[in-house]
């Protein structure tokens, strides 16, 4: 019993100090390229679209370039092939759903909640599943209402760049044909 205990122990031991702590430099970076991200989307609110590539370093390339062909697919002119819907007026380039903020309606402030370290355990396609992820939480505030959304950003290291891996959404939304729990769901939803 008492070498079984000894055990559980060790285990425990080697668990707690495997976790990444608050004053990690992984999380300080993590926390830099969100707050770094959600500081670029507030200056250009109703214009990330058009303007998306300034944040193109900010992002894994892979989800880049998917966001890239969603919002500029067979679309020679470069005008956005999707928007956020800002305004009343409707076409068919808008969207109902502000994918970085989880809302009908682009957010105008923003809090960064405490990062946590982690895998990938919202979505079965990682593209990099031996990366260990950071996640961090936001919280978003929206004009006229009380009312706000959350994200879980995820944060991945690439090369020496600590970059957005995907946007978890909380809750999970229904749009489209069915969940939606996060930014990559999304994108692929409304290519389809």
């Amino acid at each position: 019993m008492r070498s079984a205990v000894l055990g559980c122990a060790l285990v425990l031991a080697a668990t707690a100090t495997a976790r990444a702590t608050p004053a990690d430099p992984q999380f300080a970076r993590a926390t830099a390229v969100v707050a770094k991200f959600y500081d670029w989307y507030l200056t250009h609110r109703g214009q990330v679209e058009k303007r998306f590539h300034e944040a193109k370093a900010l992002f894994d390339p892979e989800l880049f370039d998917f966001i890239d062909e969603t919002y500029y697919k067979n679309d020679d002119s470069k005008e956005p092939a999707m928007y956020v819907n800002t305004t009343s007026a409707r076409n068919s380039k808008m969207v109902s759903f502000d994918p970085y903020v989880n809302a009908a309606v682009p957010a105008i402030s923003y809090t960064l909640g405490s990062p946590a370290a982690g895998h990938d355990v919202y979505v079965v396609r990682t593209i990099h599943p031996s990366k260990p992820l950071t996640f961090v939480p936001v919280t978003f505030g929206f004009a006229g209402t009380a009312s706000t959304t959350r994200v879980e950003v995820m944060v991945v290291k690439n090369s020496s760049a600590y970059q957005i891996f995907d946007i978890h959404y909380i809750p999970v939304r229904f749009y489209y044909a069915g969940p939606i729990s996060d930014l990559i769901d999304f994108l692929a939803a409304y290519n389809c």
